[in-house]
C-alpha cells in the first residue's frame, strides 16, 4: 500500500483544522457574540472556510486521477484556460492573505477591556488559535525555504563525482588533442625544411646567372644542375 506523502498529510491536517474551527464558530453563533469587534466571528468563519476549501481542492487536484487527466486535457486543448488554472492557485492564496491581515487587529482589539462592550471568550480563543496556526505556518514555510535554498547552494559548490566512463572519454579526448598537436608540429617542421631547401636552390641559380652575365664569351662556364 502506497504511503501518503507528507504534503498530502499537511493538506489534510490544515483542511481538517479549518473545518473544525468553522463548525465551532457556526455552533456558538455569529450575531452579538463579540460587540467589541463585531467582524471577528465572521472573519473566523471566512478564514476557516477558506482554509478548508483551499486544502481540500489541493488534495483533489493532486490525488484524483480523473481530475488530473481532465486538467491535463484542458491545458492541452485550451491553453488560455490552462494558463488561468495555473495562476488560480496563486490568486486564491493572495486573496486569502488579504483577508487574513485585518484579523490581527480584530483579534488584538477583542482582548482590550471595555466597560460597555465585551467579546465571547470562545470566539476570542477560536480566533486567536486560528491566527496563531496561520502565523506558525508562515514561519515554518519561511524556515523550510531558507533551509532548502542553503542546501541547494551548498550542493552546487560540491564537485560532482565523475563516473569511470566519463573519465575514459575525457582521457581519450586529451590523447586526441595531444596527437593532433604533434601532427601539426611535424607538418610545420616539414614545411620549414622544404622552404629552406628551396631557398638554397634559388640562391644557387641566382649565382649561376650572375656568373654568366659577368664572364666573357670565350670562357666556358660550368653549370651546376639543380637538385630539386
Amino acid at each position: 500500500m502506497k504511503r501518503p506523502s507528507s504534503e498530502n498529510v499537511f493538506h489534510f491536517l490544515k483542511g481538517g483544522f479549518g473545518l473544525l474551527i468553522s463548525v465551532g464558530v457556526v455552533f456558538i453563533g455569529l450575531d452579538n457574540k463579540c460587540p467589541l469587534q463585531p467582524q471577528l466571528p465572521f472573519w473566523s468563519l471566512g478564514t476557516s472556510v477558506f482554509l478548508f476549501l483551499g486544502n481540500l481542492s489541493s488534495l483533489i487536484f493532486k490525488n484524483v486521477s480523473a481530475v488530473k487527466s481532465q486538467l491535463m486535457n484542458i491545458k492541452k486543448d485550451h491553453r488560455d484556460i490552462g494558463r488561468f488554472l495555473d495562476h488560480f492557485h496563486g490568486f486564491f492564496y493572495s486573496t486569502f492573505l488579504i483577508w487574513v491581515i485585518p484579523g490581527f487587529q480584530w483579534v488584538y482589539s477583542s482582548y482590550q477591556s471595555n466597560k460597555y462592550k465585551s467579546c465571547d471568550s470562545t470566539v476570542q480563543r477560536l480566533s486567536l488559535l486560528l491566527l496563531s496556526v496561520l502565523f506558525l505556518e508562515v514561519v515554518l514555510r519561511s524556515i523550510h525555504f531558507g533551509y532548502t535554498l542553503i542546501r541547494t547552494i551548498s550542493k552546487s559548490k560540491v564537485p560532482r563525482p565523475v563516473s569511470p566512463k566519463a573519465n575514459e572519454i575525457e582521457n581519450k579526448r586529451n590523447d586526441d588533442d595531444v596527437l593532433s598537436r604533434r601532427k601539426l608540429t611535424v607538418k610545420k617542421s616539414q614545411t620549414s625544411i622544404s622552404t629552406e631547401e628551396l631557398d638554397k636552390e634559388v640562391s644557387k641559380l641566382a649565382n649561376q646567372v650572375r656568373r654568366l652575365s659577368k664572364a666573357p664569351e670565350s670562357e666556358e662556364i660550368q653549370l651546376y644542375p639543380l637538385t630539386m
